[in-house]
């Protein structure tokens, strides 16, 4: 783990520059956002589609059972969790591609307005530029999750030193920004979860965080609409993912007073995932 000193911080930008210069010519031109990343939906399911080779057979972990109550098989790879893991009628709230200064102290008011507990997943990237958010985040009892330098949605192809630095680089930028934070969880950028990937971000303590529900990345139907989809497919245990930053995050401050709300008068609670 990184010094807590300016010289270990300084150290730790110019690796975190390095990597993010290395993304970007591994990333080349395409539908970028604020962060020099393709957010674009397109972009993110042809990296994916690239990271399993054409051909290939993944049958050894696409029937793995996860802890998703009810007996249920996620195609994700072994110990991704899908579901709160905890009894009763329960749902958990995630936000990814954070933090974002236009949106995720919003979004951080709404949760406090309803005293929800929630999960953000953050980039390291972002967590050093703006050390205020993760400190709020750590203040106001929600958890924390390790998304990675920049969110390459290739990371699971990446070299092991690569993954590593990622990780921990994240994890580096978390934790001295917010002594005694801890941080539970790891998502792979885009869902790009593999056995491999997991098993590095286990290194690290931390468990790999999926979802059940997903509330789309970028600007979409009306707030109403969005509520109503979810409220269609929400069982107990669902894990919802929401965008604190990046093309998405319009759309969940839109719809999260709202969801908040009908999930309440649905009689859910709101948790963090059982690691």
């Amino acid at each position: 783990m990184a010094d807590n000193g300016s010289a270990g911080a300084v150290v730790t930008g110019l690796v975190i520059g390095a990597i993010l210069a290395t993304q970007a010519i591994d990333f080349g031109a395409g539908d970028q956002g604020a962060d020099g990343v393709d957010d674009s939906p397109a972009a993110q399911s042809e990296s994916q589609s690239e990271s399993q080779p054409e051909g290939s057979d993944d049958s050894d972990t696409t029937e793995v059972p996860t802890r998703v109550e009810g007996g249920q098989v996620s195609p994700l790879p072994g110990g991704v969790i899908t579901s709160t893991g905890r009894p009763g009628r329960t749902v958990a709230l995630t936000f990814s591609t954070g933090p974002d200064p236009g949106s995720t102290p919003e979004v951080l008011d709404i949760l406090d307005g309803h005293g929800v507990d929630a999960t953000f997943c953050v980039g390291g990237t972002a967590a050093r530029t703006h050390p205020e958010l993760i400190r709020r985040i750590a203040a106001e009892d929600h958890a924390l999750c390790d998304q990675g330098l920049g969110h390459d949605f290739d990371l699971s192809t990446r070299s092991d030193d690569r993954i590593r630095q990622e990780i921990g680089l994240t994890l580096d930028a978390v934790t001295e920004t917010a002594p005694g934070a801890t941080v539970s969880f790891f998502r792979a950028p885009g869902g790009d979860f593999s056995t491999h990937l997991n098993d590095i971000a286990a290194a690290y303590g931390q468990v790999p965080l999926g979802w059940s529900i997903e509330i789309g990345g970028s600007a979409g139907p009306g707030a109403r609409a969005v509520v109503d989809s979810v409220m269609e497919r929400v069982d107990p245990g669902t894990v919802i993912l929401l965008h604190d930053g990046g093309p998405g995050r319009s759309t969940t401050v839109a719809a999260l007073d709202l969801l908040i709300g009908e999930l309440h008068q649905a009689g859910y609670e709101f948790v963090i995932p059982a690691p």
